[in-house]
């Protein structure tokens, strides 16, 4: 059965309802509240009828300029989950909402980011700096969050081949 545009208007409304809920109680450090909160708004723009339940696992990233309303607020969503996660030290899942929120939307600005600090808090380091390195990453390279973060996992990866190399100086002398 065919969902009515005022039935899908209302469940976008819903979902951001339950969006800007998350968001309040994330700014409280409510984080497990505002994952909940999230999920409920995740169910509200994926949708619950049969039709609808591809939408809910990852499908190809689209154009930006062509995403509808609920798509996008669907990938701010899962943005913002992933910054529950990282709160929490759930780096893996994180990872995994944030891979959900860039399929929605391929510019996601913020699960970009958010994927690589996760993949650094991981312990990812090289993974992280490859995230960042990608040719469609390029141009928020420009952006200082995104230069901080590279030059964490830069520092980060210099001090690991620092450690190595010197556990093994003199080793074959």
């Amino acid at each position: 059965m065919a969902r009515s545009q005022r039935d899908t208007q209302a469940r976008i409304a819903q979902g951001i309802e339950h969006k800007q809920a998350g968001n309040a109680l994330y700014g409280k450090k409510d984080y497990s509240g505002a994952l909940r909160e999230y999920y409920y708004a995740v169910l509200h723009l994926s949708g619950l009828d049969t039709g609808a339940l591809p939408s809910v696992a990852v499908q190809p990233a689209a154009e930006s300029a062509d995403l509808r309303d609920s798509q996008r607020h669907l990938s701010q969503v899962r943005s913002n989950m992933a910054a529950c996660f990282l709160a929490l030290a759930r780096y893996d899942r994180a990872v995994e909402v944030c891979d959900q929120a860039l399929a929605g939307d391929a510019a996601n600005a913020k699960a970009i980011f958010r994927k690589a600090q996760a993949l650094r808090l991981r312990g990812d380091m090289y993974a992280a700096r490859d995230w960042l390195a990608r040719p469609a990453h390029a141009s928020y390279l420009d952006d200082a969050e995104f230069r901080a973060e590279q030059a964490r996992i830069d520092t980060q990866i210099r001090t690991r081949e620092r450690t190595s190399a010197s556990r093994w100086r003199g080793f074959l002398t």
